[in-house]
């Protein structure tokens, strides 16, 4: 390289000079150039007109300045329209358009540094170039100089009215965890639409409208005005949403509630009547606090088998300190209700609350977790809730703190432990072709009828020759209905609810021809419980025909209605809660069945229109009359006494006020010696295997009865339940309850005082919950690869005993099925199959291979070893 100060490096200094002054007036005339363009426009909603949402008759009234704050600048502009609206639909296309008002001319502006040039107000009345109000939805507002193209825009959401079919109409259901409602409590209010009619009616396509809650003094804009469906069935009723109430927006007195659309097609209006709790520093307590709830499944979707785990998140969402004291163990409580508003779970109900104090402190976003009570699906009574959405509400009961939050339960067939429907169902025939086809009426036989569809089909409908053969199989309603309710109101007899199903082909399983013949068809409603006709026909048809369901048609006998007068008590057993009906007029009898919705409530009195019915599957161990609830005459939360038993009841008159039902020991000392003596007879005298020794022994050894059930009785399920961990270690939860044989409130009443008693613990795997007994060689510290898990065994009436049935009879013929094709024949949705071949696949039962573009199933050499062994699979097979 050349040395500067050489002969050879002088020449080069003055260039490299010239480069490096050029390079600098480069860069200034950049920086000038881009100070000088830096001229921009900048529109807002002027205050007065600004809201979160705007709603028809509204004005939306906008201000756009230009500013310079660059360098002097002379711009281009129209005078006859400066500055244009344009409004864009959530689709980006033009529904206003502004321009129009632009005639062409021109004039130039002159703009200094830190200018603003001001333009008048510019207005928007919601409606499109044709002067028609635009329909709900986001849109967006954008304002351009027409000039020199300079824009801002804002986004705004708009509610205008829309048609809406007159005979849908909303429902409104508010529910809280107790039942008279105190200003110290959270309410939720649930939101349903409702078809009355006999006819199913489409949904109205547009999704951008939304309904507004307006709740004592606020207004809000809420969920959309309909569901994703494409159509609401007759009598169906659809929750649309819930609005959580906290305790601190409530006031003592009455609360007025409406919800409406705009134009109030849709509006449904509510008084709520709120006691005063005595409580004053509700809003201050629960102040900078915020609830979230987190689900372990992380997601809304849970199904058969599954447990809703999770944890309250509480944050500290102030800007100071806060210190939390909580003087009891129940730190933070879960309660759920159902889309019709009821109380299917509460976590107080199960524990009980400790006086202790512990000092949380809180720092500005700080967090606190806290582990809620697992719920296994089952409702107060111990019974498996059905598909539907649900929604969970969680709270810290001395901080006033909540939240909540909306799952889904989806089961594929139905309850365990369901009472059948109140319903006749009337099957109608007649014949086109080679068809059948069928309508059925249904007709409620008390005031409402609450029926819910399990599965992906309404109807399965089957056809069996005189030899009892199954001949021919139809799936019919196949359109979504899994969890829908629809709510059969009785209105006579001579006007039901019709229901056409699809036409059935006279086809044998080889879609050959049925030949003439006496046949039975068999309709199977795909409810909760599954509901059933019977029909004998000719085929074929020489003219229509006509028959009722099953189980109507072997009871048409009369039954004595009478109105008794008394109040309610609850008594827990292992199947569920028990309801006792103390009358005036009978004594005491059992709840064999309800009315609709409705529901007893501990403590509660009433006057109600009765029917001697059968007893319920929770009262087996009590051998007494039991009473179907047909109508409520009358009813209030305090139970009205004779006068003659005032004196004997007090005591039970203030533990039923005061106490939830807790276990059936708990119950049975809280009652009355009253009430537990006139049980005693009634038992003694209709068991004859009680009467005998019981008079020798004397009555007050039944004094102990609910004590002496729970101490053999519960301690000998629970000596089964650790039996058969310890034999099988890793069982989950679903596989407990049918090797068992329990109920799914029993299994859940006992792992919970085993888990008490640390004698088993749990581990999560996936969705599913193992138990395991605490030993030396299973410790909850133990990493899951050294856990045991136990073989699959599963029930060849399963749908995993079916796919593996499948497999092994299509690979005896060297055939292996698609998932899409397994679905078919087992006439289930891909996604349920695919989940149960996963499982299968964990456990070494089943193979995937790749065969030509398809993956395709197998069986396992273990697999095919146990199917050989199963005695159930080779009698099934």
């Amino acid at each position: 390289m050349s040395d500067p100060t050489s002969p050879m490096g002088r020449p080069m200094q003055p260039r490299v000079m010239l480069l490096l002054a050029m390079l600098v007036i480069s860069a200034f005339s950049t920086a000038v150039s881009s100070e000088a363009n830096q001229v921009y426009l900048e529109m807002q909603i002027d205050e007065a007109s600004a809201k979160d949402w705007y709603q028809q008759g509204d004005i939306i009234t906008v201000s756009a300045n230009i500013i310079n704050d660059g360098a002097f600048q002379s711009i281009d502009n129209d005078p006859s329209c400066d500055v244009i609206l344009q409004v864009l639909n959530a689709n980006d296309e033009v529904v206003y358009d502004g321009t129009t008002s632009c005639r062409g001319q021109s004039q130039n502006i002159d703009l200094e540094n830190g200018e603003i040039l001001q333009f008048e107000g510019l207005n928007w009345d919601l409606k499109d170039g044709l002067g028609t109000y635009v329909p709900s939805g986001q849109y967006t507002i954008i304002a351009v100089h027409s000039a020199t193209a300079l824009s801002d825009e804002v986004q705004v959401e708009i509610q205008t009215s829309t048609e809406i079919p007159q005979q849908l109409e909303l429902v409104l259901t508010v529910s809280n965890r107790q039942q008279v409602v105190l200003d110290d409590q959270n309410l939720i209010l649930g939101v349903s639409l409702y078809n009355p009619s006999k006819d199913s009616i489409a949904m109205p396509n547009d999704s951008g409208c939304k309904l507004i809650s307006q709740i004592a003094d606020i207004t809000e804009l809420q969920f959309p005005c309909f569901s994703e469906q494409d159509n609401i069935h007759s009598g169906e009723q659809i929750l649309l949403g819930s609005i959580l109430i906290p305790a601190f927006q409530t006031v003592s007195g009455d609360l007025n509630i409406e919800v409406f659309n705009v134009g109030k097609a849709l509006s449904q209006s509510v008084i709520v009547d709120i006691s005063q709790s005595g409580i004053n520093d509700i809003e201050e307590r629960a102040a900078g606090l915020q609830t979230d709830i987190i689900l372990q499944a992380n997601d809304n979707l849970f199904s058969e088998g599954e447990l809703l785990q999770s944890s309250l998140l509480l944050t500290n969402v102030g800007e100071s300190e806060k210190v939390l004291t909580f003087t009891n163990t129940c730190k933070a409580e879960m309660w759920i209700i159902d889309d019709r508003g009821r109380v299917v779970f509460d976590s107080r109900m199960t524990k009980t609350c400790n006086q202790i104090e512990i000092d949380n402190v809180l720092s500005n976003n700080e967090q606190l977790v806290i582990s809620l009570d697992d719920w296994s699906f089952t409702d107060l009574q111990g019974c498996e809730v059905p598909s539907g959405t649900y929604n969970v509400l969680v709270e810290v009961p001395e901080y006033y703190a909540s939240s909540a939050h909306q799952i889904t339960y989806e089961r594929v067939s139905a309850t365990d432990c369901s009472s059948p429907l109140d319903l006749e169902i009337v099957t109608h025939l007649s014949s086109s072709d080679n068809n059948l086809q069928i309508a059925l009426d249904l007709l409620p036989k008390i005031t409402e009828v609450e029926m819910r569809w399990v599965g992906p089909c309404g109807v399965s409908a089957n056809i069996y020759d005189d030899n009892g053969q199954e001949v021919h199989r139809h799936r019919s309603l196949c359109d979504d209905r899994d969890g829908r309710l629809i709510l059969l109101k009785y209105q006579g007899f001579n006007n039901p609810t019709t229901m056409q199903i699809d036409d059935v082909s006279m086809i044998d399983m080889m879609q050959n021809d049925l030949p003439d013949g006496d046949y039975v068809l068999i309709i199977e409603l795909q409810t909760n419980p599954v509901s059933m006709a019977q029909i004998d026909f000719t085929w074929p048809l020489t003219e229509p025909a006509q028959s009722v369901d099953i189980e109507n048609s072997e009871t048409q006998q009369t039954v004595h209605s009478r109105v008794l007068t008394g109040f309610w008590s609850g008594v827990v057993t292992e199947s569920g809660t028990c309801w006792i009906f103390n009358s005036n007029e009978e004594g005491q009898v059992l709840l064999g069945r309800g009315v609709g919705g409705w529901a007893p409530q501990q403590g509660w009195s009433g006057s109600y229109q009765v029917q001697s019915a059968e007893g319920s599957f929770e009262c087996n161990n009590f051998n007494i009359g039991s009473i179907q609830v047909t109508n409520v005459e009358s009813e209030s939360p305090e139970k009205q006494l004779p006068m003659e038993e005032v004196k004997e009841e007090k005591t039970i008159t203030r533990a039923v006020q005061e106490e939830a039902i807790i276990i059936a020991p708990t119950l049975l000392v809280i009652a009355s010696t009253t009430s537990i003596l006139s049980m005693i007879v009634l038992i003694v005298l209709n068991t004859e295997s009680v009467r005998i020794p019981s008079t020798a022994a004397g009555l007050w050894l039944f004094g102990l009865i609910g004590k002496t059930h729970e101490t053999t009785d519960g301690r000998f399920q629970r000596g089964r339940l650790m039996g058969y961990l310890t034999a099988n270690p890793g069982c989950h939860f679903r596989a407990l309850m049918g090797a068992l044989e329990m109920s799914n409130g029993q299994i859940t009443h006992h792992i919970r005082i085993l888990e008490n008693e640390e004698s088993i613990w749990r581990r999560k795997d996936g969705r599913l919950v193992r138990f395991y007994p605490l030993t030396n060689q299973l410790q909850p510290h133990m990493s899951d690869d050294v856990l045991p898990v136990p073989p699959l065994s599963p029930d060849p009436n399963s749908l995993q005993g079916k796919i593996l049935s499948l497999l092994d009879i299509d690979g005896t013929l060297g055939e292996f099925p698609t998932q899409s094709e397994l679905a078919d024949r087992l006439e289930k949705s891909q996604q349920l199959v695919s989940h149960h071949l996963r499982t299968l696949q964990k456990f070494g039962l089943v193979e995937k291979r790749k065969m030509g573009v398809r993956n395709r199933y197998k069986l396992t050499r273990e697999a095919i070893f146990l199917l050989e062994t199963n005695n159930d699979f080779t009698k099934k097979n």
